[in-house]
């Protein structure tokens, strides 16, 4: 699946796409299942890894990112992706307690 529209009208790239594409080609090469997103922004890089995972996990602070992520999240149809708002920290023991477990975890 092409992500070009949302590539070319990133603001905020804290992650490059040749970076993106190296833990694509990891998650694909370990048959990593499940991922851990640490600061969603827009959601590009939950999108791109939500291809070869079969499911993102993301957290976002910021009230405004996690509406326009969601809205990336619809538009490229991506079931595959769960996005939770707050503060990391205390989401991480959340998802500790419940007994998650991630095969690769990113701080984006």
């Amino acid at each position: 699946m092409a992500f070009e529209e949302l590539e070319k009208n990133r603001m905020k790239a804290y992650i490059s796409k040749v970076s993106i594409e190296y833990i694509q080609e990891t998650i694909k090469k370990n048959n990593l299942k499940k991922v851990l997103e640490i600061g969603t922004c827009y959601g590009y890089s939950a999108l791109k890894l939500s291809t070869v995972a079969q499911s993102v996990t993301t957290i976002e602070k910021d009230h405004e990112s996690v509406e326009i992520a969601g809205k990336n999240f619809k538009k490229y149809k991506k079931d595959n992706i769960k996005i939770i708002e707050g503060m990391a920290i205390p989401i991480l023991k959340q998802l500790q307690k419940k007994g998650e477990k991630f095969d690769l975890i990113l701080i984006d």
